[in-house]
């Protein structure tokens, strides 16, 4: 998940450089600055999500979208108004890096917690002394997670084998294979996800992210003036006369609501087709 991430940044920080480029004055700068640094500290997930994917490739679109229109001519104004969409969108996905991430944390504390609850009956049901190993391995195992998740999962894991080799009964046996086995998937979870072919898979995912957002906001031969025009002469286009806009030159406000169609046109066309 700290992939997409770190691509997400890499992203922001091409879009800021467009930006400056094209002459967008300090305020869009400082607020893709801003976003990026809202997302740079957001704690990320081991696993995926499906909504988590989802709302990348959204992020990914506006981020494009933004570049593409950036070096328009007559356009910036579709870039101001993208800014604010942008900014809600990295914060919503920050907030499900951060909801998973605690959820996950929860996850892999869980089994050694009630591994640890289960030795402290035990121990007070048989006494100190006839568990004093088994005290010991829980007092250890209590403290492992504040080394790191690898060093609570493995503490998890050798609890499991001292409840197999000193509980003395059958539920002692049954918890402690439990915790062995729990312990080993999010190991081997843990690992996979760190290796170098996991990492390659999020890369081509990336890659065909690149290639789907490339098609959608490919560029179009259209005369914006005359395109404007038609969708302006077309019957149902229209701007009400009441309240502010009664002050406001309709053909301007049309010329503009024209413009904001045809800079989406793209990527509404696309969706359209599929």
């Amino acid at each position: 998940m700290k992939k997409i991430v770190e691509d997400l940044i890499k992203r922001l920080d091409y879009l800021a450089l467009k930006l400056r480029e094209s002459g967008f004055d300090n305020w869009a700068l400082s607020s893709i600055m801003d976003i990026k640094e809202e997302i740079s500290h957001s704690k990320t997930p081991i696993g995926f999500s499906r909504r988590i994917w989802d709302k990348y490739v959204l992020i990914v679109l506006l981020i494009e979208e933004a570049v593409k229109i950036a070096g328009r001519r007559d356009y910036d104004y579709v870039v101001y108004n993208l800014i604010p969409s942008l900014r809600e969108q990295i914060r919503e996905f920050r907030d499900m890096l951060e909801k998973t991430h605690l959820i996950e944390r929860i996850q892999l504390a869980l089994p050694l917690v009630l591994g640890v609850i289960y030795g402290l009956i035990k121990i007070v049901e048989e006494g100190l002394l006839e568990n004093l190993y088994l005290f010991i391995a829980i007092a250890l195992s209590a403290i492992a997670p504040i080394l790191g998740q690898i060093y609570g999962l493995i503490a998890t894991g050798i609890l499991g084998v001292v409840f197999i080799l000193l509980g003395g009964d059958l539920s002692s046996i049954l918890t402690g294979g439990l915790l062995l086995v729990v312990s080993g998937l999010y190991v081997y979870i843990i690992y996979f996800t760190r290796s170098h072919k996991f990492a390659l898979k999020i890369q081509e995912a990336i890659e065909g992210v690149d290639k789907a957002v490339s098609f959608a906001l490919e560029k179009t031969s259209i005369d914006v003036n005359k395109a404007a025009g038609e969708l302006i002469n077309t019957q149902g286009f229209k701007v009400e006369q009441a309240g502010i806009f009664a002050f406001i030159d309709p053909m301007e406000l049309l010329m503009y609501k024209a413009r904001i169609l045809l800079a989406h046109r793209p990527v509404i066309t696309t969706q359209q087709n599929q």
